[in-house]
């Protein structure tokens, strides 16, 4: 059984002065993978420009554009119909405690993870705050952690 999602992504700036030159970035576009199947994509904006498509270093595609012609308003719209396929959801943990442990622990985990595992300075939280967040304990399934 699947679902049909029709979706829009809009924008719109206004600048009070020209814009002289300008590279826009959408991260918009939906997925193609084995839970959903992308039937239709399109993208419109009100500039002279070409867009063009790559994947960044996480592996999610990126719409992109630029222009050097004058500008004061932007738009930019994303169009899709998604088919989206019905998953099985679990009601509880899927692996033991012990396997998720390991597989958590295990280097090749760390290795196929890294970019999501990092901190930088957009990802670190103040001092003040750390008190407030809830850690999974150990004794804890990430299952259980998440719900």
């Amino acid at each position: 059984m699947t679902t049909v999602f029709e979706i829009t992504y809009s924008t719109q700036n206004t600048y009070e002065e020209n814009v002289r030159e300008a590279f826009f970035s959408f991260l918009v576009a939906p997925s193609q993978d084995e839970t959903q199947s992308v039937r239709k994509l399109s993208f419109h904006h009100s500039l002279k420009a070409e867009v063009f498509h790559h994947r960044n270093s996480f592996g999610f595609d990126l719409t992109r554009l630029y222009s050097t012609q004058p500008f004061k308003t932007f738009e930019f719209q994303m169009q899709a119909v998604v088919e989206k396929k019905q998953m099985f959801l679990p009601s509880g943990p899927i692996l033991s405690l012990a396997e998720e442990q390991n597989l958590l622990a295990d280097h090749d985990f760390f290795i196929e993870n890294h970019l999501f595992l990092g901190t930088s300075r957009y990802t670190a939280l103040p001092a003040s705050v750390s008190g407030q967040l809830f850690l999974r304990a150990q004794y804890q399934s990430v299952f259980d952690y998440l719900t």
